[in-house]
């Protein structure tokens, strides 16, 4: 009886080789399916209502002039103690990165009694803030900006009195008027499609939804 021939060192490297090399290859195509599947649609979280308001420069801004691009929406005042300025040194760094014609930024004052155009337009020149660059700081009568904020953005704002209550103490109410300003307001961003639905809300001061947020401007349209 003819014992098989064992094979050589050289062929089972090959074959290990070989294998080794249909492995990779498989593994390659697995990381290049994952990579290229598409990611799942943002949802619609509620539709911005229209509004016709005026901005820095005296002149009228509606959701309607905002069509065709994404737009982040945000919540400031002039007379701002803290949060504010913050917030717009976020929004600073993300129109570095995304050109106007890809992404428009529009800050509603949440004190449109006293931040006239006027009043927007000396702001904006404080902290480079440019129109032309497709910025813009908003404003009109008290009662449609609130509602707007309020109902259309899904968004707190008031008086810190009224925010916190009637059972608030001295203390407490001194707390907030010192790091909030008079107007107690949200400082979250808001992301809203080319069409007016907003597709994300994010904190502001956490660096992990701010990236999460530039994420997502590329799936709508930035």
């Amino acid at each position: 009886m003819t014992t098989p021939a064992r094979p050589s060192s050289l062929h089972i490297a090959r074959i290990t080789r070989g294998a080794m090399i249909g492995a990779g290859a498989a593994l390659a195509a697995l990381g290049l399916f994952v990579l290229v599947r598409p990611a799942p649609s943002l949802p619609i979280i509620a539709h911005v209502p229209d509004f016709r308001l005026v901005d820095q420069s005296g002149g009228p801004i509606s959701r309607s002039d905002l069509v065709g691009r994404p737009w982040v929406a945000s919540f400031v005042y002039t007379t701002c103690p803290g949060p504010c300025p913050v917030v717009v040194e976020k929004l600073k760094a993300i129109r570095r990165d995304v050109p106007p014609q890809e992404l428009a930024l529009v800050s509603f004052s949440v004190d449109p009694q006293n931040d006239t155009p006027e009043a927007l337009a000396a702001y904006a020149a404080r902290h480079g803030i440019d129109r032309s660059e497709g910025w813009h700081l908003v404003t009109g009568p008290t009662d449609e900006v609130l509602g707007l904020i309020r109902k259309g953005f899904l968004s707190s704002v008031g008086t810190a009195s009224e925010l916190l209550g009637p059972d608030a103490g001295k203390d407490e109410l001194e707390a907030v008027l010192e790091r909030e300003g008079a107007v107690v307001h949200s400082i979250r961003l808001i992301l809203v499609d080319g069409r007016g639905d907003i597709r994300g809300v994010y904190a502001s001061d956490d660096p992990e939804q701010l990236a999460r947020l530039r994420s997502d401007l590329r799936r709508v349209g930035a």
